[in-house]
């Protein structure tokens, strides 16, 4: 059943941001863009499971999907934040950090009464699609295919100059090294791995993850 505007509404409004305290993600969470957090602290925040929260520390902010935390972690006033997004908020385990809900940017609705946060959850690389402007978005499959046909190429196109600069230089020593038997062993794997490498920075360039 669809929620009321005037659920929508009371939560919307009524709600404030929440300190919690850093705990560890469950496994799998920070592939699938998760966060829990207790019922208590949800309501407080103005979420339900399946609503996006922004999650701060100092000038570093993340957005993730509100999930149910578990009776185990319940009124302890945590957060569950999975590996990937203690790095970029640059937090601990046991430290904490400012949650609130996160804000869609899309015209008022219902009358304008209040701004429009969608009831319906969106996901990471819809939100990836917001935050990151088209014409820096990279094509993983073009930096793949240029890492292919020339060692660094497709670290360069995704913005990574530095880093492309050095396997190509890095590809030349392993190239001239083939005459030798370690050569033949050492370049085609390193080879493979900036392919792989140029795509999946590519790729995380696209959702947020990596910023150039």
């Amino acid at each position: 059943m669809e929620e009321s505007f005037e659920n929508r509404k009371s939560r919307w409004v009524n709600h404030m941001e929440k300190i919690l305290r850093v705990e560890k993600g469950r496994a799998g969470d920070g592939s699938k863009g998760y966060v829990r957090i207790d019922s208590r602290d949800r309501m407080s925040i103005g979420v339900e499971p399946g609503d996006m929260v922004e999650i701060r520390k100092g000038n570093r902010s993340v957005t993730a999907i509100v999930r149910k935390i578990g009776r185990d972690y319940a009124g302890r006033g945590v957060i569950r934040l999975p590996e990937v997004y203690r790095e970029r908020l640059g937090v601990k385990i046991g430290e904490n950090v400012v949650v609130d809900r996160a804000y869609r940017k899309e015209s008022y609705r219902e009358r304008g009464e209040v701004s429009a946060r969608s009831s319906r959850p969106y996901y990471p690389e819809e939100y990836a699609q917001r935050t990151v402007p088209p014409t820096q978005q990279k094509n993983p499959g073009i930096a793949a295919v240029l890492s292919f046909l020339f060692v660094g190429l497709g670290q360069i196109y995704n913005g990574q100059i530095g880093k492309g600069l050095a396997f190509f230089v890095l590809g030349i020593v392993l190239a001239m090294s083939m005459f030798i038997i370690i050569g033949l062993i050492l370049y085609p794997i390193f080879w493979i791995y900036t392919i792989y490498d140029a795509y999946n920075t590519a790729k995380k360039i696209n959702t947020g993850e990596i910023r150039v």
